[in-house]
């Protein structure tokens, strides 16, 4: 489970959805959860510059609003899981 120490920047839209979720430079640390793909209107996603460990979770094809995710400079492994693919919207 991820832990933060900085504020983090959420976007909610009008029904109070989370749209857009900063988090870069946050000092986080550890692996990304399967919860990941619980925010399904989630069009903005940046956890870059924070030291996220381990593979990317092929939950995060859940997310098919997300249009823009920023992962990197990270200590993420593995490979990309192929349900990104399916994240049409995705820039």
């Amino acid at each position: 489970e991820i832990e933060y120490k900085n504020h983090p920047s959420i976007e909610l839209d009008e029904m109070n959805q989370i749209i857009s979720l900063d988090l870069n430079s946050s000092n986080l640390s550890g692996q990304l959860g399967s919860c990941l793909g619980i925010t399904k209107n989630l069009k903005e996603l940046d956890l870059s510059s924070n030291q996220i460990s381990g593979p990317i979770p092929k939950e995060i094809c859940f997310l098919v609003q997300l249009e823009n995710c920023n992962l990197s400079y990270n200590s993420l492994s593995g490979s990309i899981p192929i349900e990104v693919g399916r994240l049409i919207k995705i820039k």
